[in-house]
């Protein structure tokens, strides 16, 4: 079965608008709301961890041992607490480095088992993405001229819909939650300048990609800083 260019890009637009709503309903003007994965155990919580694999060497350019490859991380990753395994690296600790790693040492005493993977974390990691806010741009171009100069109506109102996107997917550096200092342990690093992420679970600043779109929507000066 043949569809039309017509037929595709309007069920494609439809899509797209439901996204810039469904977006603009969870966003406030101090930014959007977020929600941050629980942990749950995969297995009995009184069953004992499966045994581990020796741990890898460590290497310097990742020193972390709560985020990088370590005793921690892998007994993380072979309890497997959350849907997604990235989302553990997202979570800041709620206490400095060295009380986390003690906690998860006592923890390990008399062998490590799924349930008391799952109190470690909810105990001593807080939730993810609370690092960032939700920003606006001022200058944000509603419609571009360039989207404007296209004669095809469905191409130039999908590209306006997915032009509109851009504008819920600014972020900014939340001061206030940053593991400055020792009180805390963090992967993120802190920008000094608004950035924009790929959306959902992707938090960082995407790269190259996003500069060349960013550049043809004339947000290079906002971006740039």
């Amino acid at each position: 079965m043949k569809y039309s260019q017509a037929a595709v890009l309007s069920v494609v637009l439809g899509a797209c608008s439901n996204v810039v709503a469904q977006s603009t309903t969870n966003s406030t003007s101090q930014g959007t709301s977020v929600s941050t994965a629980t942990a749950s155990p995969t297995g009995v919580s009184s069953s004992p961890l499966p045994s581990q694999a020796p741990l890898p060497p460590k290497q310097a350019w990742c020193p972390s041992e709560i985020f990088c490859a370590g005793e921690i991380l892998q007994a993380i990753n072979i309890a497997q607490p959350y849907s997604d395994s990235k989302t553990i690296v997202d979570k800041p600790t709620r206490n400095t480095a060295n009380v986390t790693i003690v906690a998860f040492q006592n923890y390990t005493q008399g062998g490590l088992n799924y349930g008391e993977i799952t109190q470690f974390l909810e105990d001593y990691f807080q939730g993810e993405g609370l690092e960032l806010n939700a920003v606006s741009v001022d200058n944000f171009p509603q419609n571009p001229a360039s989207i404007s100069a296209i004669p095809n109506q469905y191409v130039q109102q999908f590209l306006l819909a997915v032009h509109q996107v851009w504008n819920l997917l600014i972020r900014e550096t939340n001061q206030t939650a940053l593991c400055t200092g020792t009180k805390c342990e963090s992967s993120l690093i802190p920008l000094n300048h608004t950035f924009v992420v790929p959306g959902g679970r992707f938090r960082e600043q995407c790269g190259f990609y996003l500069l060349r779109v960013l550049f043809h929507a004339y947000l290079s000066g906002r971006l740039l800083g």
